[in-house]
């Protein structure tokens, strides 16, 4: 394989956890990294942890409303704003103005959206785009660091998620079910760095 630059560096990437509520591993990450960003932060790089669904996360539940996953549209992030649209359209177009829209001068690079899923599919990483030889690099990179640090072998599928507020995006999801499993303690092994968080 050749190598390749990204067309323009690449300065702003965000890691969302939460976006179904249920799903905690994702959580769990972002509320750590929140507490201590030293981890995730690398010179003439900023990386942003977001807690994207904060509500569903509250409840432990997958949505409030309707699945956050589902409205990053234009049709629901062109609405306006209004108390009577649901929690997560409202939600979609926080995190547009946040993150977006796709191609400004404000919007991030790269978005990770961590999530657990209870099919077979041991850890695995969506790529969004296919035409994107730097992700696409970027992915076989972090399958083979993930094989050769953590005896992990990563899947690599293709998904269509968020492509209206990042530039480029991509998910990384494990083999975890959502809410069945409780994570009191999550060993991020790229660091040693040690998550607790106890829920009832």
């Amino acid at each position: 394989m050749t190598s390749c630059v990204a067309e323009e560096p690449i300065k702003k990437v965000a890691i969302f956890g939460g976006t179904h509520g249920n799903e905690l591993t994702g959580v769990l990450l972002v509320t750590h990294w929140l507490k201590n960003g030293a981890e995730i932060q690398r010179e003439g790089l900023q990386v942003k942890p977001f807690i994207t669904n904060p509500r569903a996360v509250e409840k432990c539940t997958r949505y409030i409303d309707c699945d956050l996953n589902r409205v990053f549209n234009l049709e629901n992030l062109s609405k306006e704003m209004s108390e009577d649209l649901p929690y997560e359209v409202r939600r979609a177009q926080e995190i547009y103005h946040l993150f977006g829209p796709k191609n400004s001068d404000n919007s991030y690079d790269v978005v990770f959206d961590l999530h657990n899923t209870t099919s077979n599919m041991g850890c695995t990483l969506i790529l969004e785009d296919s035409r994107n030889d730097f992700l696409i690099q970027m992915f076989h990179y972090i399958k083979v660091i993930s094989i050769l640090l953590m005896g992990v072998s990563l899947g690599f599928f293709l998904l269509k998620s968020l492509k209206d507020v990042r530039k480029a995006g991509q998910r990384e999801m494990d083999c975890i079910p959502q809410s069945k499993r409780r994570l009191d303690e999550v060993l991020y092994k790229g660091t040693g760095a040690v998550v607790t968080e106890k829920r009832k």
